[in-house]
């Protein structure tokens, strides 16, 4: 997926796939939408939220013919999104958190279903079908909604002030940046190349979960998770990275495993 800018300013998105006989892309008109400010890839639909708070819908072009592909609005006052293969969720107004489980083929409004028992949320992140909030009082908490005992939120100790929040591959780890810049991160501690400190399965558990400070990390200001690796942007647009280094994700001169943040020379 790629997006364009028209003269008058608006983001004009756009899909293109291969033509495999011809080994050419088509580009599909996905419509204007304003000021475009996140924007989520699912499994068949691609979610967009514009600079009015709107989330926008629409089914992938692959699986459609290109005059099917029309963006639909489905939430409103969205302040934060996250989506993964089997779960998304939004923040909306009076900081109100909506989530949808599964792979639904048309997602509409009646999908996302307010998550109760969850304290007020300004950020989430979601990955299988874990997701992690940032509370309002700058605490971090997580759950899994499709769990049948329902959200059960467990906090992670330790994390105070936090500016941001990501979960490893399946929800199995996660790392949140402190106002202080430092990273905390908490769960299954083989991905980060430690030993295991607490397992995140037992949706009857609603202990916190604790959680360890990531040396070498002092002024980091977003984190993200790739498969078996994470990375940390500094407040100077640097990035350090660690974990696995098969394909050089931690950089060319480091180990095949780096348990420490490496410094990525961009």
């Amino acid at each position: 997926m790629v997006g364009e800018r028209t003269s008058g300013g608006h983001e004009v998105v756009t899909s293109e796939r291969p033509n495999i006989a011809g080994k050419k892309y088509r580009k599909v008109d996905l419509g204007g939408l304003p000021n475009l400010q996140q924007w989520r890839p699912a499994s068949h639909s691609e979610l967009a939220v514009t600079g009015t708070g709107a989330l926008v819908v629409f089914k992938k072009a692959f699986f459609v013919q290109a005059r099917e592909v029309k963006p639909q609005t489905v939430l409103n006052g969205v302040a934060a999104l996250d989506v993964s293969a089997n779960a998304g969720c939004a923040v909306q107004a009076k900081n109100q958190l909506l989530c949808y489980v599964g792979n639904p083929p048309t997602l509409t409004k009646d999908d996302f279903k307010l998550v109760e028992g969850v304290k007020p949320a300004k950020d989430v992140s979601v990955d299988g079908r874990t997701v992690a909030i940032i509370q309002h009082d700058g605490a971090v908490s997580t759950f899994k909604p499709s769990s049948s005992f329902g959200p059960r939120p467990r906090r992670i100790a330790g994390v105070t002030a936090a500016q941001a929040v990501a979960l490893g591959k399946l929800g199995d780890a996660g790392c949140a940046v402190t106002g202080a810049g430092k990273l905390r991160c908490w769960g299954r501690r083989l991905e980060l190349g430690l030993y295991a400190v607490a397992t995140m399965t037992d949706a009857r558990d609603t202990s916190d979960i604790p959680s360890f400070l990531m040396g070498g990390i002092r002024d980091a200001k977003q984190v993200a998770f790739g498969d078996g690796h994470a990375c940390a942007l500094h407040a100077s647009g640097e990035v350090s990275c660690w974990g696995d280094n098969s394909f050089d994700q931690v950089g060319a001169a480091s180990p095949p495993f780096s348990a420490k943040p490496v410094r990525i020379q961009l």
